[in-house]
């Protein structure tokens, strides 16, 4: 019956979109605060704020920079940081804090990975940045098990700059 509502909807010109929930949790624990992070480089010059990748896994939202609490590439050809959460678990959502202060649509086209290797190629996809409107921005990983997970913009020169990562494990039913 699905297949030939699709089919009928597809003749027709109607595009329809079967939502998954991907909404933030709330009371779940945070795999990547207690992890290891790392960056493809480190931004310098910004009024004695060493952005380094820790500051992605702090636990700290904080979503201005000037706040001291959001990691930030230099321009990179596909800036990347990735996560070791120092444990396998099965992925559920991964949530970013965007910086809201300035630049908020860098992150536009950023790729959420996930895997048992640190090798990105070696990763699955969770999905695309598609929306950078607001603050926290959840991506749904479906239960792709996982140590590592990487936020990475693909193909461009570009400034990465995430202002806090959370990674919650999977549900079933959600």
């Amino acid at each position: 019956m699905s297949r030939m509502l699709g089919l009928l909807l597809l003749v027709l010109g109607v595009s329809a979109t079967w939502a998954k929930d991907c909404s933030i949790p709330i009371g779940l624990h945070n795999y990547a605060k207690h992890g290891h992070a790392s960056q493809s480089s480190t931004y310098e010059g910004s009024a004695g704020i060493i952005p380094g990748a820790e500051l992605a896994i702090d636990g700290n939202d904080d979503s201005e920079f000037k706040l001291g609490s959001c990691m930030h590439t230099k321009l990179d050809y596909g800036p990347w940081l990735t996560i070791d959460m120092r444990r396998l678990i099965i992925v559920g959502v991964v949530v970013l804090t965007n910086r809201q202060d300035c630049c908020r649509d860098r992150l536009m086209g950023a790729q959420v990975l996930a895997g048992t290797s640190p090798d990105v190629s070696q990763q699955k996809s969770c999905g695309v940045v598609t929306d950078v409107s607001q603050e926290k921005i959840p991506i749904c990983c479906d239960g792709i098990e996982a140590r590592f997970i990487t936020i990475k913009i693909p193909e461009r020169w570009e400034h990465l700059h995430v202002c806090e990562v959370e990674v919650f494990d999977f549900i079933e039913g959600k």
